[in-house]
């Protein structure tokens, strides 16, 4: 690998406690990571939200939402309970956080109700949003109950009754993933972080490009910095996230020019000199 993995705690594995509420059915016993990122005076700070969803989760982010104005929630899991993730979204549209799943990462059942709070919200084109209906945790069966509550929250937050249908029509087992055309279709803004690299690299990643308004004041730069060459490594890998898990976009030579626009632990969201966006480990990087 040509870069190094940073601490950034993506899908921290706890046991789930076995509890009586309604929830999305769970395939691995994963609990959420949350964690708030300060970007500096210039920025909105950065909510991370990973893993399965747990209602103890609903405290947990209060907690790291307060005192928080302005945020871009980051989210990615497969589900959980679906009490937190509409409670978790409730607060994100409360406060006018943005949400955004970037590319390759998946956000499903309670994760995708979540995301439905922001406002705006993103998704890149690899991303996969999947919505089912609300299932009965000790049956498995599909809860009236639940699904009321699902319907009630997608009311408030000013979803038309077609989307609603459209979102829980699915079974507990299947999942309705949803595409920028379909989101259109029903009525659900959302907003596109398009391709900016029209050739393909080798492991068929695509470069993606962050669209107005992602950060604050139309804009989002940081600060310019270049890619300083590792004593051991002949160039600095572009990924789709903040990991060596994830896909590479591109190559950056020493001397590669990039503008930082979020910061993740040692790792960092930037827009490449020809106009992709991707992750790179920040070490590996000095400002020009």
């Amino acid at each position: 690998m040509r870069d190094r993995l940073g601490h950034i705690g993506l899908w921290v594995l706890r046991a789930v406690l076995a509890a009586i509420f309604i929830s999305a059915p769970v395939h691995v016993a994963q609990a959420a990571f949350i964690e708030k990122k300060p970007l500096g005076p210039e920025s909105p700070d950065l909510i991370m939200v990973f893993g399965e969803l747990e209602t103890r989760d609903i405290e947990r982010f209060r907690d790291v939402a307060s005192n928080t104005p302005e945020a871009i929630v980051a989210l990615a899991g497969p589900g959980g309970s679906v009490a937190a993730g509409i409670e978790i979204g409730h607060m994100i549209r409360l406060r006018n956080y943005k949400t955004v799943v970037f590319g390759d990462q998946q956000c499903a059942s309670s994760c995708a109700l979540a995301w439905l709070g922001g406002a705006p919200r993103f998704m890149a084109e690899s991303a996969r949003i999947g919505f089912h209906a609300a299932s009965d945790g000790r049956s498995g069966q599909v809860s009236g109950a639940g699904n009321a509550l699902v319907g009630a929250y997608l009311n408030r937050i000013g979803l038309q009754a077609s989307a609603i249908v459209y979102i829980t029509q699915a079974g507990p087992d299947g999942m309705i993933w949803l595409s920028p055309a379909e989101a259109k279709r029903y009525g659900i803004e959302v907003q596109t972080l398009e391709s900016q690299e029209r050739t393909r690299s080798d492991n068929g990643a695509f470069g993606l490009s962050a669209p107005a308004g992602f950060g604050r004041g139309g804009s989002q730069f940081v600060t310019d910095y270049r890619v300083v060459r590792d004593p051991k490594d002949g160039w600095l890998n572009l990924r789709t996230g903040p990991s060596t898990d994830f896909n590479i976009i591109r190559r950056m030579d020493n001397g590669t020019r990039v503008r930082i626009l979020e910061l993740y632990g040692e790792w960092a969201l930037v827009r490449h000199e020809s106009g992709s966006v991707g992750w790179a480990y920040l070490p590996y990087m000095a400002k020009r």
